[in-house]
């Protein structure tokens, strides 16, 4: 605020902020005769957070009274000698020494003319009073999304331009609620959970008591430690500890990931010597899983395999390529279902390609009302030959087609 002094003599400057005077109030100075002055008062409170109900001083040499209440609308009031406003239109009116009015200017104005002028620094709690979040509050980080079972997960909401308040933080899994760590870190709030179980998790947090957006947020849970070979690794890998490939001839690695966790399907990736190969995962019952591949090309081929994008501790495989040509005239079936079965009851037969060379088989069983699904099941104590299983649900005829390399065998 400031006036300019009608009256020469002592004046006083009686500084007050939502009824109470400030320290140092009041403020006395001279007006000298025959002087032009323009005095001004610059009025800063400390910094304040609504929702803390907590002042904090600044400057130090202006500290507030401890009986101040809540900050509402600051005050001031020049007194001169004659106990007039200076800038009152009519000096008629005889106003009240201690009554105030308000300051309009939000802006600070800087250095008073008059030698013994004083300075309050400006607040910024009226500034900072005015402005609304402009940004939401946002949380993110993969612990919000998948986490691995017995592993921290981690996940950050950020509170940047809101209000300083607390975050509450539940996780709940499938059978109980967890313990969720909260650590703040200036405008952004680091939380840690540790699952214990696999399974499918949500997590409720709230900023201030209100629930953010997009909460509760859905987490899966998995244990790659659980997807297991299905057979023995051993036989698989040899005494080199690489894999036997063919070229042209479709590897296979079974695995039962029934304990694993809600993980989807097993995600392969394989790269031969100069190109990367195309892996296809086949889901049967009970949680068991089929990944295979052909490679093209004689050499070294990677083989990555993941759950829920994590990978699993046996990856990656490494194996070895060489090349050799099938004769499906040399696949030999045997078994009883080849002639006969029962309506629902499972019926086998056995496919030994291990003299034809590398090859693909496929089974199918062809009826005049239904198609029927065989499964083959390759034997890893050796190597190209598989069990077909399959059930027919009705009476009739059928006609069972064996391809090797879409050759079909006789």
């Amino acid at each position: 605020c400031y006036f300019q002094p009608r009256v020469v003599g002592s004046h006083e400057a009686v500084i007050l902020f939502n009824g109470f005077e400030v320290e140092g109030s009041p403020f006395g100075f001279e007006v000298r005769p025959g002087e032009s002055y323009n005095t001004t008062i610059e009025v800063q409170s400390p910094t304040i957070y609504p929702q803390d109900d907590a002042v904090i001083p600044r400057p130090k040499s202006l500290p507030m009274r401890s009986d101040h209440p809540a900050l509402g609308r600051r005050q001031s009031e020049p007194v001169s000698p004659t106990r007039f406003e200076p800038n009152s239109p009519s000096r008629a009116e005889l106003p009240s020494p201690r009554r105030s009015q308000s300051i309009f200017p939000r802006s600070p104005v800087h250095t008073p003319t008059t030698p013994t002028g004083f300075t309050i620094p400006e607040p910024d709690y009226w500034r900072d009073l005015d402005l609304q979040p402009k940004e939401k509050i946002t949380a993110y980080g993969q612990g919000l999304k998948r986490a691995v079972e017995g592993k921290i997960a981690e996940f950050v909401v950020d509170t940047t331009g809101h209000p300083r308040a607390s975050l509450e933080v539940q996780v709940f899994g499938p059978s109980t609620m967890i313990t969720c760590t909260v650590d703040r870190r200036g405008e952004k709030h680091y939380a840690s959970y540790t699952p214990r179980q696999v399974g499918t998790y949500k997590i409720h947090a709230k900023y201030g008591g209100k629930e953010l957006e997009e909460s509760p947020f859905q987490v899966t849970v998995v244990n790659p430690k659980k997807v297991e070979l299905l057979g023995d690794w051993r036989t698989l890998l040899g005494n080199t500890n690489r894999l036997s490939l063919t070229v042209d001839e479709q590897f296979t690695l079974p695995f039962n990931v029934q304990d694993a966790g809600p993980g989807g399907v097993l995600d392969a990736v394989v790269r031969g010597p100069s190109r990367e190969l195309k892996a296809k995962t086949v889901q049967k019952n009970n949680g068991r899983q089929y990944v295979t591949f052909v490679p093209t090309e004689e050499g070294e081929h990677f083989i990555s395999l993941r759950w829920l994008d994590f990978e699993l501790p046996c990856s990656p495989l490494y194996g070895d390529a060489k090349g050799y040509r099938s004769d499906p005239s040399k696949v030999v079936a045997s078994g009883p279902g080849i002639r006969e079965a029962f309506v629902n009851e499972v019926a086998e037969f056995f496919l030994d390609g291990s003299d034809a060379g590398p090859g693909e088989p496929q089974c199918v069983l062809k009826g005049r009302e239904e198609e029927v699904e065989v499964t083959l099941m390759p034997f890893f104590q050796k190597k190209d030959t598989y069990r077909a299983l399959y059930c027919a649900e009705k009476q009739g005829t059928y006609r069972l087609h064996v391809t090797w390399d879409d050759a079909e065998i006789r």
